[in-house]
């Protein structure tokens, strides 16, 4: 083995070397591919985070209810006109008071308690055992 390792590897590296610019380009490229699908996936959870929340139900006197009900008046406010420029704006605020440590610590509870309801998640088999 360490024969092999001793002819192959030489040959390896003199392969990296005469093709290192496109490699490192096709990590390149990977990596923006990859940059735009989380900066993607973030705007979509920021558009949709009012309508998540309400899903989720805060409870009443908790920072998550107040933030979510300040975003609703705040959407509110904004004249028909408007919307297509100050709704975003109006998300983005709201994207960044829930990632506040407190709101986000609620988030995290809220989540887990949703998920405790699911079924799979209380040992509730859903598919009969074959």
């Amino acid at each position: 083995m360490e024969e092999l390792i001793k002819a192959v590897g030489p040959l390896g590296l003199w392969h990296f070397r005469l093709y290192e610019d496109s490699i490192l380009e096709e990590f390149r490229q990977a990596f923006l591919t990859e940059r735009a699908t989380v900066e993607d996936t973030r705007a979509s959870l920021e558009d949709r985070l009012p309508q998540i929340l309400a899903e989720l139900k805060p409870v009443r006197g908790s920072k998550l209810r107040e933030v979510l009900k300040q975003y609703e008046r705040d959407e509110q406010s904004i004249l028909p006109n408007r919307r297509a420029d100050q709704l975003p704006a109006a998300k983005r605020s709201l994207w960044e008071e829930v990632a506040s440590p407190e709101t986000a610590t609620e988030l995290l509870a809220l989540i887990r308690q949703g998920i405790g309801l699911w079924p799979c998640a209380r040992g509730v088999r859903t598919l009969p055992e074959r």
